[in-house]
Formats: structure tokens, sequence, C-alpha cells
């Protein structure tokens, strides 16, 4: 058949290669020469790679064994990248609950205390409200050219530092900065050191136990 194609005349193996369009692999395709012709050689294969960029992490072995054996007329995967892996985003552990709501206390004994509704969360100087984890940079990687292919780096939590509060020395904790009590508002934990009660103390507010200031109104 290869004959008839070819009428009879010597046509030299022929090679193809294919880099996708990112250049993450390229692949390769040989032809074994007719009635004759030239065979591909390694040496060949390599120069025709060479042409098309293709430098990194070439699958010599594989080529050298297609043409010994005469694996020829398909394709197969001669080079891939080493693709990049990107960055985590950093985040913001917290430790408390943000929201808070009058209820009745139960102890680690499922004791239930119903004067006290938690109208006061009590929190010391230097108690770590939260941590926080940095981004990470991610790693870059190389295209079958020996491009490098740059990784995203993660982007850094996002948090505010409320009233009363601050980062440590390292940058990966918030910390009270005053005993008092600590609240939810505006977006970041804030840290009270005086309380103002707009009204009665009754059973709508429960017991107070607070290591700050109270003002009853």
């Amino acid at each position: 058949m290869a004959e008839l194609e070819n009428n009879g005349l010597p046509k030299d193996g022929e090679i193809i290669v294919t880099v996708l369009p990112n250049y993450s692999a390229a692949f390769l395709t040989i032809y074994g020469a007719v009635n004759g012709g030239r065979e591909v050689t390694f040496d060949k294969v390599m120069t025709e790679l060479g042409t098309k960029s293709v430098r990194h992490k070439i699958r010599e072995d594989l080529i050298k064994n297609l043409i010994k054996s005469k694996d020829f007329d398909h394709e197969v995967k001669i080079s891939e990248a080493d693709m990049p892996v990107n960055g985590v985003d950093g985040k913001v552990t917290y430790h408390f609950d943000k929201t808070s709501e009058l209820a009745p206390k139960e102890d680690e004994n499922g004791f239930v205390d119903y004067k006290d509704l938690g109208f006061i969360n009590n929190i010391r100087e230097g108690t770590v409200i939260a941590d926080i984890t940095e981004p990470t940079e991610g790693t870059n990687g190389t295209d079958v050219r020996g491009v490098q292919m740059r990784a995203v780096p993660g982007k850094k939590a996002n948090f505010n530092i409320g009233v009363g509060t601050a980062l440590s020395e390292n940058g990966l904790q918030i910390v009270a900065t005053c005993d008092g009590h600590l609240s939810f508002k505006n977006g970041a934990f804030c840290v009270d050191s005086t309380v103002v009660v707009g009204g009665d103390v009754d059973s709508s507010i429960g017991n107070i136990d607070f290591i700050g200031d109270i003002v009853i109104k």
C-alpha cells in the first residue's frame, strides 16, 4: 500500500512535533521510511525538537526505543512541563464567636445558670483572639521550552484590628491589650474596659460579673 501511495519512489522517514499552545506538553510522531528512503535517527529527532524550542525533560530513552523498535505512526508525549503550584491564601482563625446572644450558660457539668445570660464576655490582657496564617508564594514551574512558569502567590488574609486589640510582634496573632469585655462590632473584635448598661440591671440582663468598670444608666 505504501509503495502504491508513493508510486514506488523512495521516501525518507518523517518527524512531526506538536507543542500545545501553553507549552505544557510536546508530542512526537515518527513515520518510517518507504521504498529504501532514509530512516529517522535520534539526532534528527533532537534537531527537530530544537527547531520547535522543546528543551525541557525530553524523554530521550523513549525516542531511542521508538526508533530501535520501529514503533512508528502514532503520537507520544515526549516532553511535559513542570506546572507551577499556586500559593495558598492567608486566613484568620478566630477563637471566639462573632455573634453573641443573651441565653443561660451551661457549664462543663451540664448545669445551666439561668441568672447568667452571657451579657459580659470577660477577656484578659494578652489573650489570643485570633491566629493569622500568612499566604504562601507558591512554586514556579518550567514549560517544555525551559521557560519559567510563574506561580500565582496567595493573597493576604483580610481582617481589622479593633479597639483594645493589637497584632502580636510577629504579626501572626490578634491579642487583647487590656482586661475587659470582648465583642465583635464594625467588622472587628474589640475589648472594652468599661461597659455601659442602658437601663436597670434586671432579669433581662442577668447577673453581671465583669473585670472592668460598669456604668449603669
